[in-house]
């Protein structure tokens, strides 16, 4: 053995060997690979072992990107908000103290797009819970008051791209709630009115969504429906516009998603594990099943994740622990890539401003999960970060 390593390294050293390295890499790689089919043949013909073959090294993958400073993942079982400083390379690291508590039974929370307020829906005490983010540090501060009320069990909430509006979608009233952000303290203060219906008092609200041009909210239902609204562009408040049937009674996805362009909504359906897509219309929020309406997915897919450029989506699946992974076609049909084995119950997926980096929280195994997304798509997993106990809704906020 040895032997073989001083022979290696000989070779090495070896000029006639480094001029090697100055072909291009095509040329590199057909050298490489005759200079393998000769030694080959060496070997058979005169049996010596002891053929030395040139070095290939292997060449590193450069680190991704991150946009972003701090991440905070909501934890339903101790009620509490994990907090994180987030690397330039995307890894985490919790803060200290690491985690901050909240209402009882927190579902899911949103990071302002300013990235200094956090808010997170308490399901059981019908509140959310409103933070400051002290950019220093990335650890959440109540902020006055501490909470706010909503209708009767929130489970989802929603913040439009300009931060003005926050959306509660609340299961057990079959509302959703409405409030004006402060632009200087982010503190929340109802419309008026403060709840406008999302079908009827047994719709179950379940998941909200803003579309990305600040046009329409759209609100799934657990009885099988979309409510449609649009939006006040100066109050905020939402106006119904209609409800359409988009799966089976008793379906609860969670999170909807939206295309950047604003042109489909993907809908996961947990009843049949199928996801659903939308076209838009862009004048008054309508849906229209897509041409191809539907895409087999894992088991109970719970929330759908879109990269910043609009070219791949990904679906959480927490009955199986996967990750259905697609490509967006210019007319927002989906090419299925291979599924992923997340290796935890995946709840809830996000995507780094800069498309690079996935992060997925994982329930069953009180962790968040970080992948790589590589050229064409696909994730590849690149660390962790341990989190509560049945870890949910995540936020991310973007280094300012």
């Amino acid at each position: 053995m040895e032997e073989r390593q001083k022979s290696a390294r000989k070779t090495l050293g070896d000029p006639t060997i480094n001029r090697f390295w100055l072909l291009s890499e095509p040329m590199r790689e057909t050298c490489f690979q005759r200079v393998v089919i000769f030694g080959a043949l060496l070997v058979w013909a005169t049996g010596c072992t002891n053929v030395v073959i040139p070095y290939k090294p292997t060449i590193s993958q450069p680190a991704p990107v991150s946009l972003l400073s701090s991440a905070y993942v909501e934890s339903a079982e101790t009620g509490t908000v994990s907090m994180f400083r987030v690397s330039s390379s995307g890894l985490w690291t919790p803060t200290q103290p690491p985690s901050v508590g909240t209402g009882q039974l927190p579902e899911s929370l949103v990071v302002d797009p300013s990235g200094r307020f956090v808010y997170v829906v308490n399901a059981r005490d019908n509140t959310i819970s409103q933070f400051v983010i002290d950019s220093a540090t990335s650890v959440l501060q109540p902020n006055r008051p501490a909470l706010v009320p909503t209708g009767a069990y929130p489970q989802y909430l929603a913040i439009d791209p300009s931060g003005r509006f926050v959306y509660s979608a609340n299961s057990n009233d079959g509302t959703v709630s409405m409030f004006a952000a402060d632009a200087v303290n982010g503190a929340l203060t109802p419309m008026a009115p403060a709840q406008v219906a999302a079908g009827s008092p047994a719709s179950s609200p379940a998941g909200i969504v803003v579309d990305p041009l600040d046009r329409f909210v759209y609100c799934s239902n657990g009885d099988g429906t979309i409510a449609v609204f649009t939006i006040n562009s100066v109050t905020g408040v939402l106006s119904p516009a209609s409800i359409i049937a988009f799966g089976s009674g008793g379906s609860r996805g969670f999170a909807p998603a939206i295309d950047p362009a604003g042109r489909f909504l993907y809908a996961p359906e947990e009843g049949l594990n199928q996801l659903l897509v939308f076209s838009i219309d862009g004048a008054t929020g309508q849906l229209t099943p897509a041409s191809i309406p539907s895409y087999s997915v894992g088991m109970e897919p719970a929330s759908v994740a879109i990269d910043p450029a609009g070219r791949y989506l990904y679906v959480v699946n927490r009955g199986d622990g996967t990750i259905s992974q697609f490509a967006i076609e210019s007319d927002g049909s989906l090419a299925a890539m291979p599924i992923v084995d997340d290796g935890g119950q995946p709840w809830q997926m996000l995507v780094d401003p800069s498309g690079q980096i996935a992060y997925v929280s994982n329930e069953g195994t009180a962790s968040v999960s970080i992948y790589k997304i590589d050229s064409a798509g696909q994730l590849i997993m690149y660390g962790s970060a341990p989190a509560g106990l049945g870890a949910g809704g995540i936020g991310i906020a973007r280094a300012q």
